[in-house]
């Protein structure tokens, strides 16, 4: 569930019949160029290196309908991690900017979310793949930017509805805490159990004993959401 396109390759070229990406070379910038995004999780340990046009494709999957993918929303600033962290290795390559997921169905685009001051670390350029979770009304697609933490790993839904193929963002619902994300461990993909989603979620030293707990949410198309039971 893959792409094998360019990950320079520029949204904008996208027709009514075809939703294949044109590539377009990334523009270097001097020493002197400053990051749009200064106040991120981790500016401290990013080097900028280049920056990638308006419309570069981030990540991109495969649906019974057509394509789910993310664009950057003005440019992209490529970089790399400076020093080893929780985030990642030095030199793991970082992507920062702002997104525009959407939903492509017969060639038609369709703006899913929005996602802000994002940032992307990876240990390749390669297009981002979503993972996905088959549901009895939705298949659910999980964007994850990072392939690593020290606190488990944070991925945003799209659930693709099976009989006509709209795509809606979700949220999670847990202990009275509504999120944009879900957390998880780094080494368990959520799944399917008795059509509930499990999940285990990420752990770190000062995580509590409740929320340690594997936890089920039950998928709520309707009111676009994920509920823990």
């Amino acid at each position: 569930m893959g792409c094998e396109n360019d990950n320079r390759a520029n949204y904008e070229s996208l027709n009514t019949s075809n939703s294949s990406i044109n590539s377009s070379t990334s523009i270097k910038e001097s020493s002197k160029f400053k990051t749009q995004f200064p106040n991120t999780e981790f500016s401290n340990i990013i080097t900028l290196d280049s920056v990638n046009k308006d419309g570069t494709l981030r990540a991109q999957t495969n649906t019974d309908f057509g394509e789910l993918i993310v664009v950057a929303n003005g440019k992209e600033e490529v970089g790399h991690l400076n020093a080893p962290s929780v985030a990642g290795l030095e030199g793991d390559l970082t992507f920062q900017g702002n997104y525009t997921v959407i939903n492509i169905i017969d060639g038609k685009k369709h703006e899913v979310m929005q996602l802000k001051e994002l940032t992307f670390i990876q240990q390749s350029d390669r297009v981002v793949n979503f993972d996905k979770v088959s549901f009895n009304d939705a298949d659910v697609y999980f964007l994850t930017p990072q392939y690593t933490s020290g606190h488990g790993l944070n991925a945003y839904a799209i659930a693709v509805n099976k009989s006509n193929g709209e795509a809606i963002s979700l949220k999670f619902i847990k202990n009275d805490t509504t999120t944009d994300t879900l957390n998880y461990a780094n080494d368990q993909l959520p799944v399917n159990e008795n059509d509930f989603l499990k999940v285990a979620p990420g752990i770190s030293a000062g995580t509590s004993e409740e929320n340690a707990d594997i936890t089920f949410y039950k998928l709520d198309l309707t009111n676009k959401y994920f509920i823990a039971e």
